[in-house]
């Protein structure tokens, strides 16, 4: 049997997100334990929302730093691509999450366009039998 693998975050990025969406934190890191949780989604948001604070913080403080410095520090910190953190902050990360038709596992975006919804194992279980 496959290892699951689980996607969890980070305590401080629970406590973000409790923020955010004003959720009381003692939820969140139940259903972050269970793997309930839109975990790109919800990174994706945390990160738009430090973008946000830092660019706020930077234009009060009339400070040397541009949104590229900004990019490449929030790309360190939650060891993502620039590109991706660049999605993420300007709103072009959907944090989109797909699950097998058939058998309720979850798949990825390319897979479930390519087989119409379908894990490997339940596309290859629909093929005929020579």
């Amino acid at each position: 049997m496959e290892a699951e693998i689980k996607e969890i975050l980070r305590e401080k990025d629970l406590l973000k997100a409790s923020a955010i969406y004003e959720i009381p934190i003692d939820l969140l890191r139940r259903m972050n334990e269970q793997g309930l949780l839109n975990v790109p989604r919800i990174k994706g948001m945390v990160i738009r929302q430090d973008f946000l604070n830092y660019k706020r913080h930077i234009a009060k403080s009339k400070g040397k730093f541009g949104e590229s410095e900004i990019l490449v520090a929030l790309s360190k910190e939650y060891n993502l691509s620039l590109r991706d953190v660049r999605n993420m902050a300007y709103k072009n990360y959907k944090g989109k999450m797909c699950f097998c038709k058939m058998c309720g596992v979850r798949i990825s975006v390319s897979m479930a366009k390519r087989t119409g919804g379908v894990c490997t194992r339940c596309n290859a279980e629909s093929l005929p039998q020579f």
